[in-house]
């Protein structure tokens, strides 16, 4: 077992605490070009494996396989764990208290008699962490491949809205190209992505 970092806006932060997010789809980098495209998946790394062949999904042996022809996937394998960055502040010395700006809004709470800036969650250090992740699955797909029910499980549902009468799929179209469609991987350019499942380890703080 190996651990990785991965961040979450705070959104997903509170889906996550919620109970609502079991799973979290990422561009794959580089996006291949061309060539045949495989996933394996189960006890070995995911990963694609690239050809000159036709282009479809399905499962491989990693055995007889260069690595320069793979691209694993960067969050790891099923069985690893990923520790979540999330926005965060921290008080003065000598209480050193911390909040999470998934819990706060947009101010900081009183830590150590003062409010503090908020920190960028890629600057999270790890004993900071308060949520753990553990895979339990990992797929190559496209990101249009995604169904209702998994955008479900991508946590779009707001807990007081629902998805504003829209489908699950279509909340997490808009909530995609939010992100990604300024960095040329919106939801028209359908971009491989890495589908990841997870489950959340209960841990004393700090992972």
């Amino acid at each position: 077992m190996t651990e990785h970092s991965i961040i979450f806006n705070g959104d997903m932060v509170r889906a996550i605490l919620r109970g609502e997010k079991t799973q979290t789809r990422r561009p794959v980098k580089p996006q291949p070009a061309t060539g045949c495209i495989y996933s394996i998946n189960g006890a070995h790394n995911a990963a694609l494996h690239l050809t000159d062949a036709g282009c479809q999904v399905r499962y491989i042996p990693p055995t007889g396989r260069s690595k320069d022809h793979l691209l694993l996937c960067p969050f790891g394998q099923p069985g690893d764990r990923l520790w979540v960055r999330e926005t965060f502040a921290l008080g003065e010395p000598p209480y050193f208290g911390v909040a999470y700006r998934a819990d706060e809004g947009d101010n900081p709470e009183d830590v150590g008699g003062e409010r503090q800036k908020w920190t960028p969650s890629i600057h999270m250090p790890r004993y900071l962490s308060r949520i753990t992740l553990e895979i339990t699955d990992i797929n190559v797909e496209r990101v249009q491949d995604i169904t209702e029910d998994e955008a479900i499980k991508e946590g779009v549902v707001d807990p007081i809205m629902g998805t504003y009468g829209l489908s699950p799929k279509t909340v997490f179209r808009d909530m995609w190209n939010d992100i990604y469609a300024e960095r040329g991987l919106g939801w028209n350019e359908n971009p491989w992505v890495w589908a990841i499942t997870f489950r959340r380890v209960e841990t004393s703080h700090g992972g």
